[in-house]
């Protein structure tokens, strides 16, 4: 886009010729009057363009127009001494006491002490005639002088704004400092005045300027989000630390009840958002995360959505805390968000957005096997009250953790994780049963655990989840759940009992569903213990009864095994047993006389089947078994055969 340097030409011939300041200066004082911004090498050009040429004053103009520099004392008698600081080069060619140069022979020791080759050498560059050095420059008419820097703070104490943009335009320094260090700036902004913050920022005052103590202008805004608003703005760097460490984060969090006022909040997400360095550490190790958790946090909804704000951020929480201890663990005792018992029927509402923060916590890499309360974290959790169905985000999270934690890891009493999510106490619970003992049993089978490995106690997690009371529906989808995952359905039990015998307590139907499922299960070699003999001859003859291929061989096995003294007592086993095996055979022979009905098979193939199927159904009428009664239904198909 072209810029109409026309608009502004006689007011830079004014600053830059008449007032003789820096182009540096001119280009400060008309972006901050006008919002007019171009480089200097712009400036430059257009000065060029426009026949602008400003006059250096001849130094023996300029020495005339300032206090003479005192008279040096002393001999120069060697190149070193002679050559203490080039600065000073001018002063002494000005001084009276120089020797003449039409007589150099005269004062040989003396230039000896000097090598000054390119004083005469004519091969130097030129300066150009709009350079940006801070030499004064005056046009030839306009007399010399020194006039002292305006009291701009003055003007920003008594909050004189008119004042200020006068001087500003004026072309006075932002860059100065009072006596305790601090800029024009760190004034303004401590006044609690935006209107001068912005002017000085307009005029090119510094945003990232350190003060008293180290302090930044960002340090000092964060009493006001409109201040740190308008800082923002001018891009500031964000993380800049003080004398004592701390970077503007720190400071926000500082703020007393910082989490309830919703300015404080704005301004730390503000920050955050600006690309704040969340790791960042003072002298005293803190990082702001730290300072968040390493107290009592509240039990507030704001307080826990901060602490996820940052967690968001992706802040290092793999690194110890000054005092050793892991950023989860801190949280978690200071939160007391896992207590016991505590949360049985009112869930509040900061409970929820706490364990989203401990998912957070798993998703940037914190320890998922980190040790709180002498128990290993997972179980801490299984067994926690919070974790509940009510509280989607305690459910997700503890999925999410049972995707990380070592699973081999047991508790201080022995469990490993199956057997605290099936030994989980009831008692607070419902018939509506909170807890997800299905989805979280499911996630560990999926991880492949060992759904028959005993605890220290010896107890299978079978074993355990069928001794507790349960809703009938969660009891028997999570024993299908093992069934089908392995476990081992005709094992001793620790009490010298089969799994049958913790049945008779349930109701009927229930009762009847898990004694049949426990018989179809895959027979697992028996762990050695009290009765182990006698257990495996129950099995033995269970099993040959379960696959005989012929009724007559069938009913004979299931005979025995209802006179054996050591088979299950529960009241329907037998009727289950029974059940399952005329429901097998029956199955067998239908799948032969339909490929008889396809006519695949010959009819006297078939009608040995059809004898075996109708005496197997003869029996069950007899003993009234409560079989599927599409195989009666099969028996008018079959009629003519």
């Amino acid at each position: 886009m072209t810029k109409d340097w026309d608009q502004y030409k006689t007011e830079i011939e004014k600053l830059y010729i008449t007032n003789g300041k820096s182009l540096d200066d001119v280009r400060r004082i008309l972006k901050g009057k006008h919002g007019f911004d171009a480089s200097i090498r712009g400036y430059r050009m257009k000065l060029e363009h426009w026949g602008m040429k400003k006059n250096k004053v001849p130094l023996s103009h300029r020495a005339q127009n300032r206090p003479r520099p005192k008279a040096r004392t002393g001999n120069i008698d060697s190149a070193s001494s002679g050559a203490h600081s080039s600065n000073n080069v001018s002063d002494l060619l000005e001084s009276n006491n120089m020797p003449s140069s039409s007589h150099p022979e005269s004062n040989a020791t003396l230039w000896q002490g000097f090598n000054f080759p390119a004083l005469n050498d004519t091969s130097l560059p030129t300066p150009s005639l709009h350079d940006s050095s801070n030499v004064p420059y005056m046009s030839l008419d306009r007399e010399v002088g020194w006039s002292s820097e305006p009291d701009i703070f003055k003007t920003i104490n008594e909050g004189l704004a008119t004042d200020l943009l006068e001087q500003l335009s004026s072309g006075a320094s932002v860059d100065i400092r009072d006596n305790f260090n601090d800029s024009p700036l760190h004034v303004a902004i401590r006044k609690g005045n935006i209107g001068m913050t912005d002017a000085l920022l307009r005029y090119g005052a510094d945003v990232d300027a350190s003060g008293h103590r180290g302090r930044t202008p960002l340090h000092l805004s964060v009493a006001s989000k409109n201040m740190l608003q308008l800082l923002l703005k001018y891009h500031p760097k964000i993380s800049l630390q003080d004398d004592e460490g701390d970077s503007a984060l720190h400071y926000f969090i500082r703020q007393y009840s910082w989490w309830e006022h919703t300015e404080h909040q704005v301004a730390i997400r503000s920050v955050l958002f600006a690309g704040a360095n969340i790791n960042i550490r003072n002298k005293a190790g803190d990082s702001p995360l730290h300072r968040i958790i390493d107290r009592d946090i509240p039990e507030s909804v704001t307080y826990m959505e901060m602490v996820l704000e940052f967690l968001n951020c992706k802040p290092d929480v793999t690194t110890a805390m000054r005092n050793g201890q892991a950023l989860l663990e801190v949280f978690l005792e200071n939160t007391n968000i896992l207590q016991k018992d505590r949360f049985r029927w009112n869930i509040p509402e900061w409970l929820s957005v706490g364990f989203r923060c401990l998912e957070q916590f798993l998703v940037v890499g914190a320890n998922p096997n980190v040790t709180f309360h002498s128990q290993p974290f997972l179980h801490c959790c299984l067994e926690s009250s919070s974790i509940v169905r009510k509280v989607t985000a305690s459910r997700s999270f503890v999925l999410h953790l049972l995707e990380k934690a070592d699973l081999d890891i047991p508790a201080s009493n022995g469990d490993y994780p199956l057997h605290s999510v099936l030994n989980r106490s009831s008692s607070y619970w419902r018939s509506d049963s909170r807890f997800q003992y299905c989805q979280v049993t499911s996630t560990l089978i999926a991880r492949q655990v060992d759904v028959n490995k005993p605890n220290r106690a010896g107890k299978t997690p079978l074993e355990v989840w069928l001794t507790s009371s349960r809703p009938q529906a969660t009891l028997m989808k999570v024993t299908a759940l093992l069934i089908e995952a392995g476990a081992s359905s005709t094992i001793t039990t620790t009490v010298g009992e089969s799994l049958f015998d913790f049945l008779p307590r349930q109701p009927r139907e229930c009762r009847i569903f898990l004694t049949r499922t426990l018989l179809k299960a895959d027979i697992k070699a028996q762990q050695p213990g009290t009765n182990a003999a006698a257990a495996s001859e129950w099995v033995e003859v269970w099993r040959s009864a379960r696959q005989a291929s012929l009724w007559g061989i069938a009913k004979t096995s299931l005979t025995k095994l209802d006179a054996l003294d050591f088979r299950p007592k529960s009241k329907d086993f037998m009727e289950c047993a029974f059940q399952i095996v005329a429901e097998r055979l029956l199955e067998r022979h239908r799948l032969q006389l339909n490929l008889f009905l396809r006519k695949k098979l010959d009819r006297e193939s078939a009608a040995e089947d059809r004898e075996e199927y109708c005496a197997i159904l003869r029996d069950c009428r007899e003993r009234k078994a409560d079989i599927d009664v599409s195989f009666y239904h099969f028996l008018l198909d079959i009629m003519d055969i």
